[in-house]
């Protein structure tokens, strides 16, 4: 073919790709015309439900339908998160993944979904550091004090963790790998069932972020014992970061963000997009955010895409280096 050829039907291609989208656009004009769910692959809660039912309520307000939050918990987000990838495209059925979902490729030995392959990225939400979470009851009141402990007494003190190959398995194994130290790593269903048996005395510790552990620090029985980032949290000054505490190196964020199905036609994406950003930009959400100590990290779908991708590829160098065997 002649390179004016070439040129002739690019711009036919082009010209028959506008017109397409031209005459797409109408049949997006009226959506939403019902009602959207947001699924959450975690129990009620912990900090992904307390994200997601805040921007679910933000946009009640602004997009003309109601928002519901559903949980789907189980296998370690697995179960929810099949759900969101086998939904229709339709634009009306969301999902939040997180640093988990980033791990789990390389933990989990066989996923019922491919994240990179399954799920289209719409807006990142925020970030978060973990925090570790102790019992008041806890004899051991700051960490040095804890890794003596557990030192003196291998897998005797139990730290919950929301499923094999959650951010919070993952950094409990971590810190066991830094320390050298042993703990008794206890499975849940998500950081707000753990987070009350922490406050119960049944188990220890748990690593979750400021939003889930808020309420039940509320109650007096949980402690932040030190933060996993590269500073304190306004809100918790007296609790310092691991490397404050002694422990070098050992910082860890967590992550949120939107998705919907592959396949959900890129204007409602792109419809989705700007109302989440509106709704992250809005006084009551980074009031709340800040609350959390979330920090909004907003994304184009592209950006969290390539986002997701280098989440997956650094994570799984850092569960090899780990030693954490898929399970």
């Amino acid at each position: 073919m002649k390179p004016s050829s070439r040129r002739h039907a690019a711009s036919l291609l082009s010209t028959i790709a506008f017109i397409a989208a031209f005459l797409a656009a109408p049949v997006f004009a009226d959506y939403p015309d019902k009602p959207l769910k947001i699924i959450v692959p975690w129990a009620t809660g912990g900090s992904t439900d307390a994200l997601a039912r805040t921007l679910a309520q933000r946009l009640s307000q602004t997009i003309g339908q109601s928002v519901i939050v559903e949980n789907r918990p189980g296998a370690a987000a697995a179960i929810g998160t099949n759900e969101m990838a086998k939904a229709q495209p339709d634009g009306y059925t969301l999902g939040i993944i997180e640093l988990p979902h980033a791990l789990a490729p390389s933990v989990v030995a066989k996923l019922p979904y491919d994240l990179q392959n399954d799920l289209q990225p719409v807006a990142m939400v925020g970030t978060s550091p973990m925090i570790l979470f102790t019992s008041s009851a806890l004899p051991a009141k700051n960490v040095a004090e804890l890794i003596a402990a557990a030192k003196a007494a291998p897998g005797q003190i139990s730290i919950a963790h929301s499923g094999s190959g959650t951010s919070s398995h993952v950094v409990a194994e971590l810190l066991q790998q830094k320390a050298g130290v042993k703990f008794n790593l206890v499975g849940y269903k998500g950081s707000g069932p753990a987070l009350l048996d922490v406050a119960g005395g049944h188990v220890q510790a748990h690593f979750a972020t400021l939003a889930s552990g808020i309420g039940p620090m509320k109650t007096g029985k949980v402690n932040a014992m030190a933060v996993a980032g590269e500073k304190r949290i306004e809100s918790l000054k007296d609790s310092p970061t691991f490397a404050e505490a002694g422990v070098q190196g050992f910082v860890l964020e967590q992550w949120w963000g939107v998705v919907v199905p592959k396949g959900t036609p890129a204007l409602m994406v792109e419809k989705l997009r700007v109302e989440i950003a509106a709704a992250i930009n809005h006084q009551s959400m980074q009031d709340r955010m800040r609350e959390l100590a979330v920090q909004p990290r907003p994304m184009s779908p592209a950006q969290f895409t390539a986002f997701v991708d280098s989440e997956v590829k650094r994570w799984g160098a850092v569960v090899k280096t780990a030693g954490i065997k898929p399970e």
